[in-house]
C-alpha cells in the first residue's frame, strides 16, 4: 500500500493514531469481536506507514529520529520495489474517513478507550473539509444539523426513515416470515439499526432450538415482557445438542410463563415422545407448567400410524388452539386428562382409525368448542356403532371442516355430534363418492342457519347442489372450487329465490363456466357485493359480461391464466422454493468468525 498526496504533519497523525491503537490492543491483540475491527485498522496502518520507517510510540518525534526526506511520499519508492504485483493506493483523508467508518461500524465510538481515537479522526477530518471548502464551515454553522440526524446521514440514506417505519420493515422481514436469526444480523448493519432493534422488543420474541442456550437466553432478554414463540424439532434437539438437553429444558422452565405459541414438528415418534416425558417431569426434572401457552401444535412428519406421548393438557390451562398431526393414541385422551375446556379451536390431521368413542370423548369436555377441522381423518372399522345416547352437543360450534374425509365417516360424525350453531361448513374432498347426498343434505336441511358453505374439489351433481343450496336460506357467501360444471349444471343458481341472501361468491378453476353465466348470477342477486373468479380459461371470459359485473358488484377479483404462461410460472416458483428451503436454517455471517459483527459474543460462541 502507499500514501498519495500527504506531508510529514499528515505522517505524524497516523503515527499517533497507530500508537493509540496499539495502546488499546496491547500485545495481546483482539479481546472481542469490536476489537477486531480495531485489529483490521492497526494491520492497515503498519502497512501504509512501512514505508516510513514510523516508529513505536517511545519515539517522541517522528522529524527528530528519521530523515524528513524519508518520510514524504512519493512514487519513487513504487519505482524501485521488483514486485510487479498491484499497489492499493490511499490518499490521507480517504484513509482517515475509512478508520473512523471501521470504529464507527463495530460501535467503538462509545468505548471509553477508543473514543478519544475517534475524536481525534472527526476533528481532523472537519479540518480536512475547510482547507478543501473554506464556505462550507460557514454553512454548516448557519444550518446546524443535530448529531443523530448527521449520524443517520452519513451511515445510510435509508436511516433517514421515521424510526417507526424502519420498525414495522423490521417485523416484516424477521420471523416468524423469515430466519430465526434475522434480529441478530439487523442489529450488526451499523450503530442505527442496531440502537433500534434492540429498543423493539417486538423482533426478539420467536425463538428456535437452532439456538444455542446463551443465544435463547439473549433473545428472551431482548424481547422485554413480550410473549414468546417457540419451535421445536426434537430430532434436531435431542440428536445435536445431547449434552445441554437439560440445560434447554431448564430455560423452558425459566421463561414458560412467557410462551405463547409452541409448535413441535418431528419425524421420529420416539423423539417427541421423549420431549413429551421433558414437559411430563417423568424424566429428572420438574414438570414444566405453561400458564399463557394460548396455541400448540404437534406434528409427526410421518404416514405410519405411530403412538406417541403427548404432555398433560392440565400443564397448559388456557390453552385456546390445538392442532394435532400425524399420531393419534388413547393416552391423548385420558379421562385423567381430557381437553382443557378453555379450548376454542381442534385440528387433527393425518389420523387414521379413530374409535369413534374416543372422538367423543375428546369432544366431549370441550363444550366451548368454537372451530373443528378434521383432516386426512378416518374412523375405525373395527368399532361397532355406539348408541345415539352417547351423542356429544357443541353448542358453540360455528366452524366444521372436513378435508379429505370420507363420506361415510363424514355422515357419521355428523349423526353424533350435535352443532345446533353452525354457521361455517367447509368440505374438500377429490372424487368424492357417491355417498356424498347422504351426508350433504340431511346435513343442510338439519342446518338451514348455515351462513358459509364451502365446497373444494368435491364432483357433484347437479341435482345435489340444488338440493344442498335450497336447504340453506341464510347462505350469505359461497365458495366452489373445481366443480366440473358447465353454466347449465348451475342454472338453478341464476334464480334469486334460491338462496336470496347471498352477498359473496367465489368460483376456483371452473374451466366449464363462462362469466356470462357469473353476471346472471349476480343480477339474480341484489345482495352481492363481491366476486372473486381465480384460474379462469380465458376463452370463457367475456369484456361485455365483465364490465357489467364490475358495474354490480363492489369488490371483483378476475384471474384469468394461459396455459402457456402458467407451466414457466409454475417452473419458476418450485425452483426458488428450493433454493429458499435449502438455506432457510443456514448460519450465514453467523457461522464464520470473522464476520460482520458488533458485539454478542454469543453469536460468535454458539451462532453456528
Amino acid at each position: 500500500m502507499a500514501l498519495l498526496h500527504c506531508d510529514l504533519d499528515d505522517i505524524k497523525f497516523l503515527c499517533t493514531i497507530f500508537d493509540d491503537v496499539n495502546d488499546v490492543l496491547g500485545d495481546a491483540g483482539t479481546r472481542s469481536i469490536e476489537m477486531k475491527g480495531l485489529g483490521t485498522v492497526r494491520s492497515i496502518l503498519n502497512e501504509v506507514l512501512a514505508g516510513h520507517r514510523c516508529q513505536s510510540r517511545d519515539d517522541t518525534s517522528v522529524g527528530e529520529s528519521q530523515n524528513p526526506s524519508d518520510l514524504e511520499c512519493g512514487e519513487d519508492s513504487a519505482e524501485d520495489d521488483h514486485d510487479e504485483s498491484w499497489t492499493e493506493e490511499w490518499e490521507f483523508g480517504k484513509l482517515c474517513k475509512w478508520i473512523l467508518d471501521q470504529a464507527q461500524a463495530y460501535c467503538l465510538e462509545g468505548d471509553e478507550e477508543c473514543g478519544h481515537i475517534v475524536e481525534k479522526l472527526k476533528s481532523r477530518i472537519t479540518d480536512l473539509e475547510t482547507e478543501n471548502d473554506p464556505f462550507g464551515q460557514a454553512r454548516r454553522e448557519e444550518a446546524p444539523r443535530s448529531e443523530e440526524t448527521e449520524s443517520a446521514h452519513d451511515s445510510c440514506p435509508i436511516s433517514l426513515l421515521p424510526v417507526e417505519l424502519l420498525q414495522h420493515i423490521f417485523r416484516l422481514i424477521t420471523p416468524p416470515r423469515h430466519r430465526v436469526r434475522t434480529p441478530l444480523e439487523l442489529s450488526h448493519v451499523n450503530s442505527h439499526f442496531r440502537t433500534i432493534a434492540l429498543s423493539t422488543p417486538s423482533l426478539w420474541t420467536v425463538l428456535d432450538d437452532s439456538l444455542a442456550i446463551p443465544l435463547l437466553e439473549l433473545y428472551a432478554a431482548r424481547s422485554g415482557n413480550e410473549p414468546l414463540d417457540m419451535t421445536v424439532r426434537p430430532d434436531y434437539l435431542f440428536s445435536k445438542y445431547k449434552r445441554s438437553v437439560p440445560d434447554w429444558f431448564r430455560f423452558l422452565f425459566t421463561e414458560s410463563a412467557r410462551f405463547e405459541r409452541v409448535t413441535v414438528v418431528g419425524y421420529s415418534p420416539h423423539r417427541i415422545s421423549t420431549w413429551g416425558r421433558w414437559i411430563n417431569g417423568t424424566l429428572g426434572i420438574k414438570e414444566i407448567t405453561f400458564p399463557s401457552l394460548a396455541k400448540l401444535v404437534i406434528s409427526l412428519g410421518t404416514s405410519i400410524h405411530n403412538r406417541v406421548v403427548c404432555p398433560r393438557w392440565a400443564l397448559s390451562p388456557f390453552l385456546r388452539e390445538l392442532w394435532i398431526e400425524g399420531c393419534w393414541c388413547s393416552g391423548w385422551i385420558a379421562l385423567e386428562d381430557p381437553f382443557h375446556p378453555t379450548l376454542r379451536y381442534l385440528r387433527l390431521s393425518r389420523v387414521s382409525d379413530v374409535p369413534l368413542m374416543m372422538l367423543l370423548q375428546a369432544v366431549g369436555g370441550v363444550l366451548g368448542l368454537v372451530g373443528l377441522a378434521l383432516e386426512h381423518f378416518s374412523l375405525s372399522s373395527q368399532e361397532t356403532a355406539p348408541p345415539l345416547s352417547n351423542r356429544v352437543t357443541l353448542a358453540f360450534l360455528e366452524k366444521l371442516e372436513f378435508e379429505r374425509l370420507r363420506a361415510a365417516d363424514m355422515s357419521t360424525i355428523s349423526r353424533y355430534l350435535s352443532t345446533p350453531n353452525l354457521s361455517s361448513l367447509s368440505i374438500t374432498c377429490p372424487q368424492l363418492s357417491s355417498g356424498t347426498t347422504d351426508f350433504l343434505t340431511p346435513f343442510t336441511l338439519a342446518h338451514p342457519q348455515i351462513s358459509s358453505l364451502r365446497i373444494l374439489d368435491c364432483r357433484l351433481t347437479p341435482n345435489e347442489w340444488v338440493m344442498a343450496l335450497r336447504n340453506l336460506d341464510n347462505l350469505a357467501n359461497l365458495h366452489v372450487r373445481a366443480s366440473g360444471l358447465a353454466d347449465r349444471d348451475f342454472s338453478t343458481l341464476a334464480e334469486g329465490i334460491v338462496v336470496p341472501r347471498l352477498s359473496h361468491i367465489t368460483f376456483e378453476n371452473e374451466l366449464g363456466l363462462t362469466t356470462a353465466f357469473i353476471e346472471r348470477v349476480v343480477r339474480a342477486h341484489p345482495n352481492v357485493e363481491s366476486v372473486v373468479l381465480r384460474g379462469w380459461a380465458a376463452s370463457n371470459v367475456s369484456q361485455g359480461a365483465v364490465e357489467a359485473i364490475f358495474k354490480l358488484a363492489r369488490h371483483v377479483i378476475l384471474d384469468v391464466f394461459d396455459g402457456a404462461q402458467q407451466e414457466n410460472e409454475s417452473g419458476s416458483e418450485d425452483s426458488y422454493a428450493s433454493s429458499s428451503d435449502e438455506s432457510y436454517w443456514e448460519g450465514s455471517d453467523f457461522e464464520e468468525d470473522d464476520g460482520w459483527l458488533s458485539g454478542d459474543r454469543e453469536v460468535v460462541a454458539y451462532g453456528s
